[in-house]
């Protein structure tokens, strides 16, 4: 059963990139997502889209509002309970990847399992994470992931976020390095995936190829979601 989000009254300062002190911030009043249902952040950069999903996922803890995955408000749970409750139902697809170097392609999609599994699981999640590769055009399992580009290193976060099928997937513009014909490709997996678990989803993409395949799109900018601004035609 997949999880649906409240989100309502929410502030979230966060230091800017580009400057060595100051704090800039992000509101946004409410946001409603049923279970199952597909969303699209868009916008520019800088405007605090990854701020936003970093929060819906319990990376980071807001200042003010509240975060109601399924009636649960994550903004309550302690570290360690965050941590537990997000590698139980969330599957995060990280801009900046988390692909580690010194691992292989197929070590670092079964990374975040290792320490959950027995050994009959551990052979069931080898297999699966070897047949979602290869629907990603990923074919060499044991080569160093360093040595990947970058759209490929992509494609093996997008594997590793599905690998346990979570309730919520949320992907941080997951496409950005990839070719048109791949990200259709890339897209269609995890769609795909999408309508078999019944997972809800949650991407950041200024993508008109994401954008056209997904229930909504809403736009964030200077910090603020403008709701009602579907980019469908």
């Amino acid at each position: 059963m997949a999880f649906a989000l409240y989100l309502q009254d929410l502030v979230v300062s966060f230091m800017l990139p580009d400057k060595n002190t100051g704090l800039d911030r992000i509101f946004v009043d409410n946001l409603k997502l049923d279970a199952g249902e597909k969303l699209c952040i868009s916008g520019p950069s800088g405007s605090g889209k990854s701020v936003l999903l970093n929060v819906l996922a319990g990376v980071k803890k807001p200042n003010a509002g509240q975060v109601l995955w399924d009636g649960l408000d994550i903004t309550h749970l302690s570290i360690f309970e965050l941590d537990k409750w997000r590698k139980r139902n969330i599957g995060f697809i990280f801009q900046d990847l988390h692909i580690l170097s010194g691992m292989t392609v197929l070590q670092n999609v079964l990374l975040m399992t290792e320490q959950n599994i027995n050994s009959v699981n551990a052979e069931a999640l080898n297999s699966r994470a070897k047949i979602l590769l290869r629907d990603m055009g990923i074919f060499y399992f044991d080569r160093p992931a360093n040595t990947l580009s970058r759209g490929e290193q992509q494609r093996v976060a997008i594997v590793r976020a599905l690998l346990m099928s979570p309730q919520v997937l949320i992907a941080d513009d997951p496409f950005s390095s990839m070719d048109n014909m791949t990200t259709v490709m890339a897209l269609n997996i995890l769609l795909k995936h999408v309508k078999e678990t019944g997972s809800t989803l949650i991407i950041a993409s200024s993508n008109q190829i994401v954008h056209q395949r997904i229930d909504r799109v809403e736009i964030m900018e200077k910090g603020m979601l403008l709701h009602e601004h579907s980019l469908h035609t």
